[in-house]
């Protein structure tokens, strides 16, 4: 696991675009499991909700590379966390701001 030591912006960039796209998955994964199990939708769960949490699965590579004092690889965590947050924002800018 050499690779995850280095001190890098690509590798931070890779890992904040992975993450939260293996993120998205598994809970999508796991709502659909839960919801066939209990033969219901996925409730209060909407797909708004799955990306928000999947995109906060981000914070699992920036503490990783913060306690290990890795400061070129959360910065590149931060910067697809960032324009992930702006594309989800714009998305459901109705849903947020109260548009129509």
């Amino acid at each position: 696991m050499s690779f995850l030591n280095k001190d890098s912006l690509g590798l931070g960039l890779v890992s904040g675009i992975l993450v939260p796209l293996i993120g998205f998955g598994l809970l999508q994964g796991l709502f659909l499991l839960l919801s066939n199990l209990i033969n219901s939708g996925y409730g209060n769960w909407s797909l708004r909700t799955i990306t928000l949490l999947a995109l906060c699965f981000n914070l699992i590579p920036f503490n990783y590379y913060k306690n290990r004092r890795k400061e070129q690889s959360m910065y590149g965590v931060i910067i697809p966390t960032a324009i992930f947050a702006i594309i989800w924002a714009i998305m459901y800018k109705d849903y947020i701001f109260g548009g129509v």
